[in-house]
C-alpha cells in the first residue's frame, strides 16, 4: 500500500475515532448498569415496601425470593459472576474472556444485590468491564481488517465500516499492513488504545454527572491531623484489623464447609443463603447490602451506638458476606470488609479515646493489607473513600497487615 503521509494520518485518525466511539459505548453500558443497580435498589428496598406497607416480614420475603431466583438462574446459566481472581485466571489461561455471556453476567450481578446480599458490586463490574474490553478489542481487529481491505482496493473507509457487520473471518490473502514501519505502527496502536480509554471514561463521567451531579462514593472527612495521642494506639488498631481479616478467613472456611453438601443443588443452596441473610438482616439492617452507602451514616451516628453493637456489627457483617459467597450469592467482598473494619475502628476509638477516623483508617488498612498481602493495592482501594491525608497511617497499617499475612503464608507452606 503506497499511501502518502497525509493519507496514513487520515487513516490513523479514522481508526482512533472508531475506537473512541466503541469505548464510549462501553462506558455508557457500565453507566447503564450502575444506573439500573441504583434504581433497582431504590425500588426493592424503598418504593415497594412503602407501597406495600411492609413490616418485618418483607426482609425474609425478599431475601428468599431473591435466593429462589438466583437458584433457578444458576441452574440454567451456571454460577456467575466470576470473582476478580477468577476473571484474571481465565484471561491468563485463555488470552481472552467470553463476552457473549454479558447479559447473563449483568443479571447475575444484580440479583444478589437486589436481594440485600452483603456483597459489593466490584466483582461483577470486573467481569463486565473485562467482557467489554475484549468485545472492543475484537471489534477493533475487525475494523482494522476491513480498513486494510478497502485501502488495498483503493477506497477510503468511511464510518459505514464502524457499523458494518462483522466479517466471518479473514479470507485468504490477508491485506498487507497499513503502517509497515514498526515504530509508526506502535504509535498508532498507542493512539487507538488511548482513544478507546478516553471514550469510555468520558462517556461514564458525562452520563454520571448529568444524571446525578455531585454523587459519588462516600468520602470520610479527616478533620484534624493525627498526633501522638492517636499514633500510640496504632499497634492496637493494626492488631484489630489483622484479627478481623483472620476472622473473615475462618468464617469463609467454615461457610464453605457448611455449603459443600448443597453445591449440586443450586436452588436449595441459594435459598439457604437467603435464609441466613434474612435472619442476620432482621437482627441488624447493617448486615445487608455492600456497606458503602452506610459509611457516612455510621460516621455520623457511631458515638450514639453502644460499643458492643459496633463490635458485633463488625463480626456479623463479615459472617453475612462469607455465607453469601459460600452458598452461591456471588459478588465482591471489598466494601463489606471496609464497612466491618470501619465499625470496629469506631468501637476501638470509643474504648481508647483516640481520633475516630484515625482508628477507622488504621483498622481498615490493616484488615485489607492482611487479606490482600499488598499494601499499595489496599491503600489505592481505600483512597476511594478515605482522604489523601490519611495516606501515612493507611500505608503503615496496611504494610503491617500485609507483613503478618505473608509471614503466615510462609509458615503454612513450610508445614
Amino acid at each position: 500500500m503506497n499511501l502518502s503521509r497525509f493519507q496514513k494520518g487520515k487513516l490513523a485518525g479514522f481508526l482512533a475515532l472508531s475506537v473512541f466511539l466503541l469505548g464510549a459505548a462501553g462506558g455508557a453500558l457500565v453507566w447503564a448498569f450502575l444506573k439500573i443497580l441504583g434504581m433497582g435498589m431504590g425500588f426493592f428496598w424503598e418504593t415497594l415496601p412503602q407501597h406495600l406497607g411492609a413490616g418485618s416480614w418483607y426482609i425474609p420475603f425478599l431475601c428468599l425470593t431473591g435466593g429462589l431466583a438466583m437458584g433457578l438462574f444458576q441452574q440454567k446459566f451456571g454460577i456467575l459472576p466470576d470473582t476478580m481472581a477468577e476473571v484474571i485466571a481465565k484471561v491468563k489461561r485463555d488470552g481472552t474472556y467470553d463476552y457473549h455471556r454479558l447479559p447473563a453476567i449483568f443479571t447475575a450481578v444484580l440479583l444478589p444485590l437486589f436481594a440485600g446480599g452483603s456483597l459489593g458490586p466490584e466483582a461483577g463490574l470486573t467481569g463486565i468491564i473485562t467482557s467489554l474490553c475484549f468485545a472492543v478489542r475484537d471489534r477493533i481487529r475487525q475494523i482494522v481488517f476491513q480498513v486494510r481491505a478497502l485501502v488495498q482496493l483503493g477506497s477510503q473507509p468511511g464510518l459505514a465500516v464502524f457499523f458494518a457487520p462483522s466479517p466471518a473471518g479473514p479470507p485468504a490473502g490477508t491485506p498487507p499492513p497499513i503502517f509497515p514501519d514498526p515504530k509508526q505502527q506502535h504509535r498508532v496502536k498507542v493512539l487507538i488504545y488511548m482513544a478507546g480509554v478516553l471514550g469510555g471514561v468520558l462517556a461514564l463521567l458525562l452520563l454520571h454527572s448529568a444524571a446525578r451531579p455531585g454523587h459519588g462514593l462516600p468520602q470520610l472527612m479527616w478533620r484534624r491531623w493525627a498526633g501522638l495521642a492517636e499514633w500510640k494506639w496504632m499497634p492496637l488498631f493494626a492488631a484489630g484489623g489483622i484479627l478481623l481479616g483472620k476472622l473473615y478467613q475462618l468464617f469463609a472456611k467454615g461457610a464453605n464447609a457448611l455449603a459443600h453438601p448443597l453445591a449440586r443443588n443450586r436452588i436449595l443452596s441459594c435459598l439457604t443463603a437467603g435464609a441466613f441473610v434474612s435472619l442476620l438482616g432482621l437482627w441488624n439492617l447493617d448486615n445487608l447490602f455492600s456497606g458503602g452507602g452506610r459509611l457516612l451514616p455510621l460516621t455520623a451516628a457511631w458515638q450514639q451506638l453502644p460499643v458492643t453493637l459496633l463490635f458485633l456489627t463488625a463480626v456479623t457483617k463479615l459472617l453475612t458476606t462469607a455465607l453469601c459467597l459460600a452458598f452461591g450469592w456471588k459478588g465482591g467482598s471489598i466494601f463489606p470488609i471496609v464497612y466491618s473494619a470501619v465499625s470496629l475502628g469506631y468501637g476501638l476509638a470509643a474504648v481508647t479515646g483516640a481520633g475516630a477516623l484515625f482508628a477507622a483508617t488504621a483498622t481498615t488498612a490493616a484488615a485489607c493489607g492482611y487479606l490482600s498481602r499488598r499494601p499499595l493495592l489496599s491503600a489505592a482501594i481505600m483512597l476511594l473513600c478515605f482522604p489523601i491525608r490519611t495516606l501515612v497511617p493507611m500505608l503503615t497499617a496496611a504494610a503491617a497487615g500485609a507483613w503478618v499475612g505473608r509471614r503466615q503464608c510462609r509458615v503454612k507452606r513450610a508445614e
